[in-house]
Parts: structure tokens; C-alpha cells; sequence
């Protein structure tokens, strides 16, 4: 036998050490991301919080005549009436929803455009239907 090593021995001797290296880096890579993935996946509810703060979706209309007398909803302490003809054609998306009435599930809203603003900003309503709503006045 000859005792000499060529340079081809000694490459065949280091691949099988350097595949099992790689394969081990191979599965703790794969092992991590599932471990993340898992400890992720259990913390959905905390990492991902949706608000919908404008009036798109809101299905909670004002089904009353306008024409009614009286509180339409409560926010700050302060009750809120329809104002006589003060329907509104707006786009939901330009509705910000302030508060929400806990006893009449109705929301109230604020006008949220770009500016010139058509109504005043610190004026409030309440949602009629997609689109339309009715403006408030504090009583």
C-alpha cells in the first residue's frame, strides 16, 4: 500500500464533515423559524390590533325621523339633538368617528375632508345611512 494521500483523498475525507455541518445548520435554521413561528402565532391577538376609525362598515344607523325632538345620543356628559335640516350627503371615508353612545349603540362623528372644509370641524353627526348623515347640536 502506498502511504502517500493525494489531494482527491483528503477532499472525499472533509466532504462528508462539511455536508453534516451544513445539514445541522440546515435543521436549527428550520427549527428556529418554527419555534418563532409558534411562539408568534400564539401572540396574534396582541401584535395585531385593527381600529376602524372612520365611518366605512359602521352599520349602526340613526332610524328615527328627523324631524324627532329630543336627545339622539350622550358624549361627555353632554346630550346631543338633531339640528332641523341639517341632512348631509358625505363620503364614510371623510367621517371620523369620535365616540361611541353606549346606551343607543349609535357612533357620533366628526367631518375629516381635506380642507376648505365644507362643514366646520367642531360640528358633530350621527349616521342616517352609507353616506348620509344628520348634523347635532348639543342640547
Amino acid at each position: 500500500m502506498n502511504s502517500t494521500h493525494s489531494p482527491q483523498q483528503s477532499q472525499e475525507f472533509y466532504m462528508p464533515a462539511t455536508a453534516c455541518r451544513l445539514g445541522l445548520a440546515l435543521l436549527a435554521g428550520l427549527a428556529g423559524i418554527a419555534i418563532f413561528g409558534w411562539v408568534s402565532r400564539g401572540r396574534v391577538g396582541a401584535l395585531e390590533l385593527f381600529e376602524q376609525r372612520t365611518a366605512v362598515g359602521d352599520s349602526s344607523y340613526y332610524a328615527a325621523s328627523p324631524a324627532a325632538e329630543g336627545p339622539v345620543l350622550q358624549w361627555g356628559g353632554i346630550s346631543y339633538g338633531l339640528v332641523p335640516e341639517g341632512r348631509v350627503k358625505v363620503k364614510d371615508t371623510r367621517m371620523t368617528r369620535v365616540s361611541r353612545d353606549n346606551a343607543s349603540g349609535l357612533s357620533l362623528y366628526a367631518y375629516s375632508g381635506e380642507p376648505p372644509l365644507p362643514y366646520p370641524a367642531s360640528e358633530r353627526y350621527v349616521k342616517a345611512a352609507p353616506g348620509v348623515y344628520f348634523r347635532l347640536s348639543p342640547r
